[in-house]
């Protein structure tokens, strides 16, 4: 109510804290959404003021308050809108954050924050970049939602040109930015330091786990290829080997990555996907012992998946649920 501190960084600040506490103790109230929708008027309130339409995420590496700020609420918002389905939320009023994600202009810092294995956030597990190809990848998922629900008809091939477009973008940056990442653990860290880059090397792990899920869902919510697909079942292997191999059952990277392990195990329900499924329940599990209650939720789901044979975004709006795995 005071128009001094209404849109202040303390209080945006003290929204995002409200928002994670409800998501990290998730149930069915939907409080994190309301938190989340609020921290995004005043967003645009900040946005109206300075003559803007666009939420600016810089990939330059500031330090300052509304920067950090910002870029919690913005990997919150599109995390959110993933891991929803269009049907439940239609009814909040509030138009969309537009994200406009800028590059660093400046490649000889970038080269030196990457030798000094400081281009991935450790706050949230992935690039700047990849966050900017996660909200491209909502942003499609939503379309194709709004056209099959208003007529059901097929995919546009303008929507399929921009899907494959897509898909194309994110596997290409990932391939290149892990072999420019190999070439500096090369130089820099293979002789003598190698425990320096031990957090580093889980860091890519989730970076690249998080860019291949979003390119998962656009070939299973988008493109609609089936789970029998040899495309979507070698997805889910290489996923699934990354999480095996590279994420800890016990660890922070576990609690990052929950979104993408709730997604993905949700599709293990043909019978050559089984086996893979303790890799993602063990996961969930530890998560759960910890006290994450969102876990519990993503646990449920996920067997209610299993057992019914049934996709995981048809199970929320089923049951009229709108969850988010942004921790």
């Amino acid at each position: 109510m005071n128009a001094e501190e209404r849109t202040s960084d303390s209080t945006l600040a003290t929204i995002m804290m409200l928002a994670a506490f409800d998501i990290f103790f998730s149930d069915k109230r939907r409080k994190w959404r309301a938190h989340v929708y609020g921290a995004g008027r005043l967003i645009m309130e900040r946005l109206c003021d300075s003559g803007s339409n666009m939420l600016t995420i810089s990939d330059e590496g500031e330090s300052n308050d509304l920067f950090f700020i910002t870029r919690w609420f913005s990997y919150v918002d599109i995390i959110g809108s993933l891991s929803s389905t269009s049907k439940v939320i239609t009814s909040e009023k509030l138009r969309a954050i537009k994200y406009k994600f800028e590059k660093m202009t400046d490649q000889e810092n970038w080269s030196r924050r990457r030798i000094n294995l400081k281009d991935i956030e450790a706050g949230t597990g992935l690039e700047a970049k990849v966050l900017s190809y996660l909200a491209d990848v909502s942003w499609l998922i939503r379309e194709r939602e709004q056209r099959q629900d208003a007529n059901g008809g097929e995919i546009t091939q303008k929507l399929l040109s921009q899907v494959l477009e897509l898909d194309y973008e994110i596997n290409a940056h990932l391939n290149e930015s892990e072999r420019e990442r190999d070439e500096i653990f090369k130089a820099y860290y293979s002789q003598g330091r190698p425990e320096i880059h031990k957090g580093y090397r889980i860091l890519r792990a989730t970076n690249l786990i998080f860019g291949l899920t979003g390119s998962f869902q656009l070939k299973r919510r988008v493109l609609n290829l089936p789970q029998n697909s040899r495309i979507i079942e070698d997805s889910l292997v290489k996923i699934t080997k990354l999480v095996d191999e590279s994420i800890p059952l016990v660890s922070s990277s576990t609690s990052c990555i929950i979104f993408c392990l709730f997604c993905c195990g949700c599709e293990l329900l043909s019978d050559s996907m089984v086996k893979y499924r303790p890799v993602y329940m063990k996961r969930i599990d530890s998560l759960n012992r910890k006290g994450v209650s969102s876990a519990a939720m993503a646990k449920r789901i996920m067997e209610k998946c299993w057992n019914e044979k049934k996709f995981w975004w048809d199970i929320l709006r089923e049951n009229n649920l709108d969850i988010t795995f942004a921790i």
